[in-house]
């Protein structure tokens, strides 16, 4: 009768931490509307944030307005649906004396570089599937907010896009994603590969990009084997900074780029069997850092 009643409250709990996020992503949705009109500006749809985005005198509002969304939609969120699971998005799930090492960070970091071409390369399979109108509007809206948002012609709107494009979604995103939905899935799923898998899925699935799924996928997986090895959040949130001020840092530098990241990037025959004999690096280097996890090293 109690483990029934134990596993009634902790479904309860569950339960009450989903309506939470929503009702912090409603909130933090809200916040950002009512930040345009006191800025004197609305938006009916996406046609008018592209307007404000094209806008060179508005698109900080807008940089600011998707940083307070964020910061409320998942910060907030993950720390109040810490308080009530009675566990910090910071806990580590190893040992509690583990220190943040650099090298570490590096080591999962090369892990998923060596990835990335792997990852377009399923962006490039994936969009050649022929999809229903709606998906198409949906990845292309996406990406043309990104592209709008990711325009620079200045240092310090490079350094507002690394706060809010990699610093708030790079914490806020492994705070919920691996801090609390992953470190409760290590609670009761034993077998590693399906925690990293279960992970990897939801954090791919919650973007909403068909195309964009499967290089998500990917980055996710390599973000979830890094909390699972090392019971630390801090590396994974590094990891996920790192990534993105790559790709915004790269967009600035080279502005060209970011066409190049839109699902037409080109794959031909040689390159796609090239992108495919990295797979056994891929396999060699992670069982390489996790191995030296496993045996106490620096990994």
């Amino acid at each position: 009768m109690q483990l029934n009643q134990g596993f009634t409250s902790l479904r309860s709990r569950y339960v009450l931490a989903i309506l939470i996020f929503f009702l912090c992503l409603i909130l933090g949705s809200g916040a950002m509307h009512l930040f345009f009109l006191l800025n004197g500006l609305t938006i009916e749809d996406s046609s008018s944030l592209y307007e404000l985005l094209e806008n060179k005198e508005q698109v900080n509002l807008v940089r600011v307005a998707f940083g307070i969304s964020h910061l409320i939609g998942f910060v907030l969120s993950s720390i109040i649906i810490g308080k009530m699971l009675k566990r910090s998005p910071f806990e580590t799930t190893s040992s509690p004396t583990s220190q943040f090492d650099p090298k570490v960070l590096m080591q999962w970091f090369l892990l998923l570089l060596l990835c990335y071409p792997l990852a377009g390369l399923l962006g490039y399979w994936a969009g050649k599937i022929p999809l229903p109108e709606w998906m198409s509007a949906m990845d292309e809206s996406s990406f043309q907010a990104l592209e709008g948002l990711i325009k620079m012609d200045s240092p310090l709107q490079l350094m507002a896009n690394l706060l809010i494009i990699a610093i708030i979604p790079g914490l806020g995103e492994e705070m919920l994603f691996r801090g609390i939905l992953q470190a409760q899935l290590q609670l009761h799923v034993k077998k590693m590969i399906y925690v990293v898998f279960l992970s990897a899925f939801i954090f791919a699935a919650f973007h909403l990009q068909f195309v964009g799924f499967f290089p998500k996928m990917i980055i996710g997986l390599v973000l979830a084997a890094t909390y699972f090895y090392t019971g630390n959040l801090w590396y994974t949130i590094g990891i996920h900074i790192l990534n993105n001020s790559f790709h915004v840092i790269l967009a600035y530098v080279r502005p060209e780029s970011i066409d190049s990241q839109s699902t037409e990037m080109p794959f031909e025959s040689n390159q796609q069997l090239i992108v495919l004999l990295t797979l056994p690096l891929i396999y060699w280097y992670f069982n390489h850092i996790k191995k030296e996890k496993l045996n106490g090293g620096s990994a």
